[in-house]
């Protein structure tokens, strides 16, 4: 339960989470710590489990480019970062196998350079190329308000918070305050 939202503008990339946690039971709780946090230069959102969350806030170690990369942004997002995820999240008991399928409990948002990369729960990543996106059960909505506010003239943090507060009104699995980090 979470709606996370990214907006690319003038070579930033502006993200924001919402605080609604909940239990199994759908016990409803806010969140102390935000759900976009930052793991040394990337800005990072999780919408899913909370362990996946605490997982990549607390253990998780952004890798080098790699030289296989040859410096390539997407060839490190899907050979260095996804293997540092898919590694870390196997070693603690976050992934699932079935039939020689792995999953996870949760979608991420990976931002540096002005680039939005999202990591499936089938631990596919790929590259962003609109201007906006967002994970999560509110995403449909917030989708729908941003492209709505797409041309207007707002600042970015602001259409990313009214995103959100368009997901918090019409999902019961988001809700504020919302937390918004540039990078």
């Amino acid at each position: 339960m979470t709606c996370i939202v990214a907006l690319k503008h003038n070579g930033l990339v502006y993200m924001g989470g919402d605080a609604l946690a909940m239990d199994s039971n759908y016990t409803i709780s806010k969140m102390a710590g935000p759900k976009v946090f930052w793991v040394h230069n990337f800005l990072v959102g999780v919408a899913g489990s909370m362990r996946d969350l605490q997982l990549m806030k607390v253990a998780w170690e952004p890798p080098p480019i790699s030289e296989e990369c040859n410096g390539d942004l997407e060839a490190h997002a899907v050979i260095d970062v996804m293997q540092s995820i898919d590694d870390l999240f196997t070693k603690s008991g976050a992934i699932k196998t079935e039939n020689g399928i792995k999953t996870m409990n949760s979608e991420i948002l990976i931002a540096d350079f002005g680039t939005v990369f999202h990591v499936a729960s089938d631990l596919q990543i790929s590259e962003w190329a609109g201007n906006y996106t967002a994970i999560g059960c509110g995403s449909d909505f917030a989708l729908g308000a941003m492209h709505i506010l797409e041309g207007r003239k707002m600042h970015p943090k602001k259409k990313v918070i009214a995103a959100l507060e368009a997901a918090a009104k019409h999902s019961a699995g988001v809700d504020g305050p919302f937390h918004v980090e540039k990078v």
